[in-house]
């Protein structure tokens, strides 16, 4: 992010060479995306066409997706949200977390691509944690305590959601 890149500070330099680490030593990280509420209180269901992770600006590579405790259509699982297509979707009856893991270390921002119909479902307020293992989580954003923009607009994305310097500090203390 442009404040991180012009502080000089010792805990910026540290947190740039640690995500240069990550990235050069090919670390995996996991992240789970926990909706809080969706835009309809009584949708019932969470719904995403893609949920893409960015390093620097680039999408990250996604290893696995899945969705544990969740309960969704045939054509519709969590693979969806990774498939690269703004056409498919994941749907969760249930709401159960989404979990992703990552090549190459720990996003530094994210945006979602709203799904193709249902725009109750649409989540609009989560936390994104991270993981090295995919056991203990720790929040790198919290988008929990107000609803936020997320395009009604059908198949569309919203703007980049970027991991703040203290969710990165955070997911230091993961490896």
């Amino acid at each position: 992010d442009a404040h991180l890149a012009h502080d000089d500070s010792p805990q910026a330099h540290l947190i740039r060479e640690y995500a240069r680490d990550m990235t050069r030593h090919g670390a995996r990280c996991f992240v789970r995306f926990v909706t809080v509420a969706t835009r309809g209180a009584r949708a019932g269901s969470v719904q995403l066409a893609q949920l893409v992770c960015l390093a620097h600006g680039r999408a990250m590579s996604v290893r696995s997706v899945s969705n544990p405790g969740g309960e969704s259509p045939a054509g519709e699982g969590a693979m969806m949200v990774a498939d690269g297509r703004p056409e498919t979707k994941w749907l969760d009856r249930r709401q159960a977390p989404l979990l992703l893991e990552l090549e190459g270390g720990m996003p530094d921002g994210y945006y979602l691509v709203t799904a193709n119909d249902h725009k109750e479902r649409d989540p609009v307020r989560w936390r994104l944690e991270a993981s090295s293992d995919g056991t203990v989580w720790h929040v790198l954003d919290d988008r929990s305590h107000a609803d936020q923009c997320v395009p009604a607009e059908r198949k569309h994305a919203s703007s980049t959601f970027a991991i703040g310097d203290l969710g990165r500090q955070t997911a230091l203390h993961l490896y």
